[in-house]
């Protein structure tokens, strides 16, 4: 079996790779629900070694691009299957959805309620 390249460049950022590095899937793993990969055991994933903190920072990027898809997959086995594993998470509040898709970092601000408004008594219905 030939010995497989390894790339000397972040692909994310185009620099040379240094430590610390991540392995990033191609396509993303989250394509592939976890009850779907348990159920048919795909073959191993491609995986590339990048950056960690580049690996991190797409995060948002990847997450937000499943949110996008996962409404034309619904009725699909996959789309299906997402639905019922998302079932079990905790939801975002409208307000923190808004904020996650404005591209705010919500773990850095979970902890404050400054994206919250507050009715006072006397103007609730």
């Amino acid at each position: 079996m030939p010995k497989l390249l390894q790339p000397q460049l972040c692909y994310l950022c185009g620099k040379n790779l240094s430590e610390p590095t991540d392995k990033d899937h191609i396509p993303l793993k989250g394509l592939f629900p976890p009850e779907i990969r348990k159920k048919h055991k795909p073959t191993k994933l491609i995986t590339v070694r990048v950056h960690k903190a580049c690996n991190e920072s797409y995060h948002f990027d990847e997450q937000y691009f499943l949110c996008s898809l996962y409404p034309f997959a619904l009725g699909t086995y996959v789309g299906d299957t997402v639905a019922e594993d998302q079932s079990d998470r905790v939801n975002l509040s409208h307000e923190e959805l808004s904020l996650l898709l404005g591209g705010i970092d919500l773990t850095r601000t979970r902890r404050k309620d400054w994206y919250r408004k507050t009715v006072p008594e006397s103007e609730k219905v």
